[in-house]
C-alpha cells in the first residue's frame, strides 16, 4: 500500500499547490503573505475605483441633464446607487469564485484556495467569505476579522478564511 500524497487535477495555473505532511491544508510556506495580501486589498481598492468612475460618471452627468425635481434624475440617482452597491459588493466574492482571485490577487500572485484540497472556492463560500468579512467588520467596527490574520498561525487566516475553510496561498 502507497503513502504517497494525492494528485489534484491542475488548475487554471498549473496543478495546485502541494499540500505539506499536515492533517489537511497547504505547506504553512506558502500560505500569502500579510505584506501581499493587504497590497492586493489596495490595489483591488483602486481597480474597483477606476471601474466605478467609468461606470457612475456617465450615469451622474445623465441625471445632471434631467430636470431637477423630475422623475428621471431621481431615477437615475436611484440605478447609479444600486449599481455602486451590487459591483463593490459581487466584485471580489464573483472574481474568488470564478478565477481564484481577484485582480489585486493575481498581481501579487496570491489565490484563495479550499483549505482540505487547494481547489477553488464555490460561489456559495465565495459569498459567504465575503459577507462573513463585511458583518464582522461592521459590526465591530474595527476591521478586526482583517486583523485576525496578523496573529493566527499556522494558515494566517482571517475570521472570514476560518468560517468557510479557506486560506490565501501564493502561486509562484
Amino acid at each position: 500500500m502507497s503513502h504517497d500524497p494525492p494528485q489534484y487535477p491542475p488548475g487554471p495555473q498549473g496543478p495546485y499547490p502541494p499540500y505539506g505532511p499536515h492533517a489537511f491544508g497547504p505547506d504553512p510556506a506558502l500560505v500569502g503573505g500579510v505584506g501581499l495580501r493587504l497590497l492586493a486589498r489596495l490595489l483591488d481598492g483602486v481597480f474597483l475605483l477606476v471601474l466605478l468612475c467609468v461606470l457612475g460618471v456617465p450615469m451622474v452627468m445623465l441625471a445632471s441633464l434631467a430636470e431637477s425635481g423630475s422623475g428621471t434624475r431621481t431615477a437615475v440617482s436611484v440605478a447609479c446607487v444600486v449599481l455602486i452597491m451590487v459591483v463593490s459588493l459581487a466584485y471580489e466574492p464573483w472574481a474568488t469564485a470564478r478565477y481564484g482571485r481577484t485582480l489585486g490577487k493575481r498581481l501579487c500572485k496570491l489565490r484563495v484556495a479550499r483549505i482540505e484540497d487547494g481547489g477553488n472556492l464555490s460561489h456559495g463560500r465565495a459569498w459567504g467569505r465575503s459577507l462573513v468579512g463585511v458583518l464582522i467588520n461592521n459590526a465591530a467596527c474595527v476591521p478586526i476579522d482583517s486583523m485576525w490574520c496578523l496573529w493566527d498561525q499556522p494558515y494566517r487566516q482571517c475570521l472570514h478564511d476560518k468560517v468557510v475553510r479557506s486560506v490565501v496561498v501564493r502561486t509562484d
